[in-house]
């Protein structure tokens, strides 16, 4: 169809190392609907007779709505933008077929399908972000009072809630929320009529594909508009840091379903069996949520290795930024998913959690902060309530156990001081001790949920908003072109 320059065809290796038919097989609606947008602005710019629009028009509706099977052509193609273009000519006769690439390039045509793909798949990351955070949230509300020990370097480090763990997957979430959010107001803009990479001398007007494809701003530079790709980068930037994340809140589930902890179970259809050892149930979603991040990060690597040697215009590299894409929304969308369901359906053990909390001194910090209200400084408080737990260690105790012997050997605060400081801490009241902005107490967990709640509530009413604006426009883009086919 393009070789009209060139006199040999490509040869078979050729043709199948530059194909990209199967990763344009993700943008054909995309596609498709880009084409009937660029071929009702043609008409309505004078540029093609009616006839030939409401030919090429019909032939593309039959393909929108399932009149197509690729088998049927019997031929070889290069890409996806090849094989639409030959079978609309094909159902709308040579003539008609022959104006539908009229002020078009494959360059411009590509990248506003690949736009509305990803403009499609940000609006299924975000809904699946907001699903997630509000299981998160579920959960928090029923465990403000279930003691589980904090970590740092996967040690003992303070006594907390449950729902404080749950609160802070909620709030990484929705910075990724707010990551896609940006990202999606740049990636919606129209490059459709930009051409090769200088535009048309046809009259043509962008402002008709703008409208009828539900871009609210164009890419006015034609250069920028061919042959940028950022908005492939930070899209699959946005993807890799959300996954990153969730593989981080995985390998916790992973951890606390193990027999060492024991802090939660998974559910049986979320598990899988052993192939040797009868008694396994493993984890396997939750470690692939964790593996499969590590190949989003690749492919972001990937893109941005593809683009940082390129010249300025369009090179046949970009082809390659697409499956990456493609892949990492995938793994976004079966990441939350995988994430929801588990969380949806986990059993807490919180007895275990508890018992874990007991486990370890893991009031030192308490008790340090006691010292400073008895007007201890606490640098001394912290150093000689160290002395404290190494004693307790020794004799195979608790510190808040010792005995008022114990701490005259151990320190040199007043043991009078010092017991009155341990009397007030306790591993269950420990949370509820800490009242600052943010921290554990019951209050502050209550005003974390409800403001978390307000804010998921207005983000999904701004979500069904983003949406409709994209889909329920170019649903009216469909029905134009009814009306304008039965006139």
């Amino acid at each position: 169809m393009y070789r009209g320059g060139l006199e040999d065809d490509l040869d078979d290796a050729a043709q199948e190392f530059v194909s990209s038919l199967q990763s344009d097989s993700e943008i054909l609606p995309f596609d498709i609907a880009g084409t009937e947008a660029h071929v009702l602005m043609l008409y309505k710019s004078k540029i093609i007779p009616k006839a030939d629009a409401k030919k090429l028009l019909s032939a593309l509706r039959d393909i929108r709505t399932g009149g197509f099977d690729p088998m049927d052509m019997n031929q070889v193609f290069e890409d996806g933008h090849e094989l639409l273009e030959s079978w609309v000519t094909e159902k709308a006769g040579k003539r008609a077929g022959g104006r539908i690439q009229t002020a078009r390039s494959r360059n411009d045509q590509v990248a506003v399908a690949i736009r509305m793909k990803l403009r499609h798949d940000t609006n299924m990351i975000q809904t699946g972000i907001l699903q997630l955070v509000s299981a998160l949230l579920e959960l928090a509300a029923d465990n403000t009072d279930t003691t589980i020990p904090l970590y740092t370097h996967l040690q003992h480090a303070q006594a907390g809630v449950l729902s404080h763990y749950f609160l802070a997957q909620a709030g990484i979430l929705l910075r990724d929320y707010e990551r896609f959010a940006g990202m999606y107001e740049r990636l919606d803009s129209n490059p459709l009529g930009s051409g090769p990479v200088g535009g048309s001398s046809l009259g043509i007007d962008r402002e008709i594909t703008t409208r009828l494809l539900a871009f609210p701003d164009m890419v006015y530079n034609s250069l920028d508009a061919t042959s940028s790709r950022d908005h492939i980068s930070e899209f699959v930037s946005c993807v890799a840091i959300m996954c990153v994340g969730l593989s981080r809140m995985a390998e916790d589930l992973v951890i606390w379903a193990s027999d060492e902890f024991g802090f939660v179970e998974i559910a049986d259809r979320s598990a899988s069996p052993s192939s040797a050892m009868p008694q396994k149930k493993n984890p396997d979603v939750l470690e692939l949520v964790r593996g499969k991040a590590a190949g989003v990060i690749g492919d972001l690597v990937s893109v941005l290795a593809i683009q940082k040697g390129l010249a300025s215009g369009y090179g046949r590299d970009l082809q390659e930024t697409k499956e990456p894409a493609w892949r990492a929304a995938e793994v976004a969308a079966g990441s939350l998913h995988i994430l929801f369901e588990v969380l949806t359906d986990i059993t807490i053990n919180k007895n275990r959690m508890a018992q874990a909390a007991e486990s370890g001194n893991i009031t030192a910090l308490d008790v340090a902060e006691e010292l400073v209200r008895h007007k201890v400084p606490f640098r001394e408080a912290h150093l000689e309530v160290g002395k404290m737990v190494a004693a307790a260690r020794r004799a195979g105790k608790h510190v808040l156990d010792l005995t008022k012997v114990e701490i005259s050997g151990a320190c040199g605060i007043n043991p009078d001081t010092v017991a009155r400081a341990l009397s007030a801490c306790t591993v269950e009241g420990s949370a509820e001790r800490r009242r600052s902005s943010g921290g554990t107490s019951r209050q502050e967990q209550e005003r974390m949920i409800r403001q978390v709640e307000e804010s998921v509530g207005e983000l999904f009413g701004e979500l069904e908003e983003q949406r409709n604006d994209a889909t329920a426009n170019i649903g009216k883009m469909w029905q134009e072109i009814d009306e304008f086919l039965q006139r």
